[in-house]
């Protein structure tokens, strides 16, 4: 469940149905007069609070399914080249499934709220504190994509594609046989090399680079 593409995101929009739902109720109990004292609370009238919901749900949701479907053809490309196994662990991704939960989660929660404001002179209600809240998920939502570019940007690099599988390839050998996932000692040296020494690699990766000078 953990490793599938739709429970993380599910569960941060049922966090934001809730979190809009809370924030109404606040603003029923609490009422504009005693948020006034707060710069950061938004003021305005019914109509711009349509306005402001409107304009955040309708762009995040438009800009989520840009960014996913430009994303989904680029792994598809990358995918032909380096196997299936870049899709697999796109889904798998953490970063990726937060990305997805928050556009889902700001569109929820600004629908949801946007069905509570009031216009006109019998019973106008305006959730102040609800729509700051909107804004707030408006720039966390902008800061995740910016998060989301970089961060696909790597993921579709050779060299992490590779660290990825051998990683999971040795994570199923300890799992599989604990007693021969250890590394392996050191050989000994021939004793013709007089003071050579053996330089193992701290971690993942390829050789970019030999110093010749150096060795020699």
């Amino acid at each position: 469940m953990r490793d599938s593409f739709w429970f993380v995101p599910a569960v941060m929009v049922l966090a934001a149905l809730v979190l809009a739902e809370q924030a109404v109720n606040v603003d029923e109990r609490v009422g504009l007069a005693a948020l006034r004292g707060l710069p950061w609370i938004y003021g305005g009238s019914a109509d711009g609070a349509r306005s402001i919901l409107a304009a955040v749900s309708g762009s995040v949701i438009g800009v989520a399914g840009t960014t996913f479907s430009i994303t989904i053809a680029a792994l598809s490309l990358a995918s032909s080249q380096m196997g299936p196994r870049l899709l697999e662990h796109f889904t798998r991704d953490r970063g990726n499934q937060f990305t997805l939960g928050t556009f889902i989660a700001t569109f929820a929660y600004g629908l949801l709220v946007l069905r509570t404001v009031r216009g006109g002179d019998e019973s106008p209600f305006v959730p102040h504190l609800a729509v700051t809240l909107a804004l707030g998920l408006a720039l966390l939502s902008l800061a995740v994509l910016i998060y989301f570019i970089a961060h696909i940007a790597g993921g579709i690099n050779v060299g992490r594609v590779v660290r990825l599988v051998s990683d999971e390839l040795v994570g199923t050998i300890e799992a599989q046989f604990p007693e021969r996932g250890r590394p392996p000692a050191p050989a000994p040296l021939p004793a013709d090399l007089g003071d050579a020494g053996e330089v193992r690699a701290s971690g993942g990766g390829y050789l970019q680079a030999l110093d010749v000078a150096g060795l020699l």
